[in-house]
């Protein structure tokens, strides 16, 4: 994403799926919100999510890692089968404000799993006044931010 460079301009710039959080590195997220401005039209529209990780500062970090799976989805397959998703962190940096973590994938035929993987992943969340600092600095124009929340239209001001 922070290499983006295409011919032409575009209405809409969206980023799915919460991928803009896969960019570890500051600069590379900072240069993918300048070149997704620069492929905009004039009135043009960047779309993306951001999420926090759920931590509470206050209690003393966990050093405890992995840390156990976690279930995620489960999803029936239209060929009979079943896929769940687990995930575990490997690591977590409050300060940094990265994360590790391998995600299991468990395909079932019936009670039993028929295949499993695990992938390796990592991530950086993204404070709210973080991201609207990263936007300006980036060319975007305050009052051309929109954020919302809790998975609404609902403007957060």
């Amino acid at each position: 994403m922070q290499d983006l460079d295409v011919p032409g301009k575009f209405r809409t710039i969206y980023i799915p799926c919460g991928s803009f959080v896969c960019m570890i590195d500051r600069q590379e997220a900072l240069e993918t919100l300048r070149r997704c401005r620069e492929h905009l039209e004039p009135g043009g529209v960047l779309v993306f999510n951001a999420f926090p990780v759920p931590i509470n500062y206050t209690e003393p970090p966990a050093d405890d890692f992995p840390t156990p799976w976690q279930p995620g989805t489960s999803t029936d397959l239209p060929d009979g089968h079943r896929l769940e998703v687990s995930a575990r962190w490997t690591a977590l940096d409050r300060v940094e404000q990265t994360w590790h973590e391998e995600r299991r994938y468990d395909l079932y035929g019936g009670a039993a799993p028929i295949r499993t993987e695990i992938r390796a992943g990592q991530g950086r969340w993204y404070f709210r006044n973080e991201l609207l600092w990263m936007l300006q600095l980036a060319g975007f124009a305050p009052a051309d931010v929109t954020t919302t929340g809790d998975l609404s239209l609902r403007a957060v001001r």
